[in-house]
């Protein structure tokens, strides 16, 4: 009986055991995400139903360090409700409005701000706008363009001489307002008119010039071909020429390397604020390489990384017409040399004016004349250096930026 009792007692507990649920396994997946259960979004066939108004953003033309605007406006052509999920920029020039989540209704429209940075270089200005609708494959992207110029622009913006090539050809000089004027010099010399008698016809909105590099003597190549004229918004106009003598290595990130003065009034100074990033400390001292135009160092700073300088440039006291001069900056790292150019003429006149100076060329990059410093008391006196001809050349050496 003993046994028969254990053998009933055996197979009751294993009766439970079968009947008992299961238990569930541990869980080896912390940390690890939830698969993800969501349906694929549809991919909507056929084109994608929205319109940009203008298909291409012109902004005409810029000022140089003039930010230009416009607005685009997207408009659902379909029959069914769009949601924009993204519109962004391909360039970090450009600053747009928020379009992000916003949602149109058939034939409703939405109007996109652009804003585009301006730069100090003359030339075409690009970038585009790339907008995603949910829903759609296409991306619909809008151009977006704008050309820095002054109010008198060439055609083309530069002159491309490298290795000896196009040393001679010519230039479209106009007015982007398309006013008259006169072309008062060019490099302080007369202008070389095609097609064109200044002597018996009336002044135009456009000229034709030819110019001739091989004229230049070995290391006087300008690095700008600067045009002075009588138009009241735009009296210094320059042209960056791209030659082997005008190549150069940057010592420091100038946010420009040449500035254009514009008309300075006669027996008065220009002052101007000149930037360098990641210079590692202030501007020391400013020095002129001319005796046409003395330099003082005004003020030096430094924000986050960008060092700051505000120079003074008086023209000597009997200067008339075109001015070429190199400005050299002194930093605890070297020395930079900066174009600098104008035209000096009578308070209140734009007309063209008797030309008694001619363009400094380019100094050596160790500079000896007495510099001006924060607090030096000869600050503003010119140069006692006279000028030295030719320039630091390398032979593998890349135009600075904007050139």
């Amino acid at each position: 009986m003993m046994i028969l009792a254990n053998a009933i007692a055996i197979v009751s507990s294993a009766l439970m055991l079968l009947q008992a649920p299961a238990t569930p396994p541990a869980d080896t997946s912390q940390g690890t995400p939830a698969a993800d259960t969501q349906p694929l979004r549809e991919i909507k066939p056929g084109p994608l139903q929205l319109l940009a108004d203008p298909p291409a953003l012109d902004m005409g033309f810029l000022l140089p360090n003039t930010n230009g605007r416009g607005v685009i406006n997207f408009k659902n052509i379909g029959s069914e409700p769009l949601r924009i999920t993204s519109a962004t920029a391909t360039c970090k020039c450009t600053t747009l409005s928020t379009l992000a989540g916003t949602l149109l209704a058939p034939d409703q429209s939405v109007a996109l701000e652009v804003e585009l940075a301006g730069a100090p270089a003359l030339g075409a200005r690009t970038s585009s706008i790339k907008v995603i609708v949910e829903g759609y494959a296409r991306i619909l992207e809008v151009p977006v363009r704008a050309e820095v110029a002054m109010m008198v622009r060439t055609v083309p913006p530069y002159i491309n001489a490298v290795a000896g090539k196009n040393l001679r050809g010519r230039l479209v000089v106009e007015s982007t307002d398309r006013l008259p004027f006169r072309v008062c010099s060019v490099d302080g010399k007369a202008p070389k008119f095609l097609g064109f008698d200044p002597a018996s016809e009336e002044p135009k909105s456009s000229y034709l010039l030819a110019y001739d590099l091989s004229e230049y003597e070995a290391g006087n190549t300008p690095r700008f071909w600067v045009i002075t004229t009588d138009h009241p918004s735009a009296p210094v106009v320059d042209v960056r020429v791209r030659h082997d003598e005008t190549s150069f290595m940057p010592v420091f990130k100038m946010k420009d390397f040449r500035m254009n003065l514009g008309a300075i009034d006669q027996g008065t100074s220009a002052e101007i604020t000149l930037e360098a990033n990641d210079l590692g400390g202030p501007f020391q001292a400013a020095t002129s390489a001319s005796r046409d135009a003395a330099v003082e160092l005004l003020s030096s700073t430094v924000e986050g990384n960008v060092s700051k300088a505000v120079v003074r440039i008086t023209p000597r006291a009997d200067a008339s017409g075109f001015l070429y001069f190199p400005l050299i900056l002194g930093a605890s790292r070297g020395t930079q040399e900066i174009d600098c150019f104008g035209v000096v003429r009578p308070a209140g006149s734009t007309e063209c004016v008797t030309q008694n100076m001619v363009r400094t060329p380019s100094s050596d990059s160790s500079v000896d004349a007495p510099p001006s410093r924060l607090g030096d008391p000869a600050a503003g006196r010119p140069s006692v250096r006279p000028p030295v001809p030719g320039r630091t050349k390398t032979s593998d050496a890349k135009p600075a930026p904007g050139g």
